[in-house]
């Protein structure tokens, strides 16, 4: 735990252009939701611990939203084994690439406040209906 802790702390600190840019319009809760940034997730996966640090969460909607660069170019089938397993633990992700967040961070905005306010909806209805609660 106290590893994955410093490295999103580090990811706090050496953050893109666009994860300081998206970081500037969602923090304080100026979307109406709170969303925290290098949010830390362990989860055993295959009897291994499994790490992975979110670029930003929403607990209330269980949401993670990615920003992705170039670095994920080549990790299409690892982003796609960590998203699976993610959704068994009832969380959904977002994902943006890098470029979209430097030229049109309002849509960005929008698009992020759109899926949030549906996913809020489905989790409560979820809730409601006595759903299995995961801790995240």
């Amino acid at each position: 735990m106290k590893n994955v802790t410093v490295k999103s702390r580090l990811l706090r600190k050496e953050a893109t252009k666009a994860e300081t840019l998206l970081w500037e319009k969602l923090r304080n809760s100026k979307t109406g939701f709170k969303i925290v940034r290098q949010k830390p997730f362990i989860f055993k996966f295959n009897e291994k611990s499994r790490e992975f640090i979110a670029d930003f969460y929403c607990k209330e909607c269980k949401t993670i939203i990615e920003i992705d660069g170039s670095s994920h170019d080549n990790k299409t089938e690892y982003d796609q084994m960590r998203t699976e397993m993610l959704n068994v633990l009832d969380l959904e992700i977002i994902r943006f690439k890098n470029n979209q967040v430097e030229q049109n961070i309002n849509q960005v905005i929008i698009d992020i406040i759109s899926f949030l306010r549906e996913r809020r909806e489905d989790v409560a209805k979820r809730q409601e209906r006595g759903g299995k609660e995961y801790n995240v």
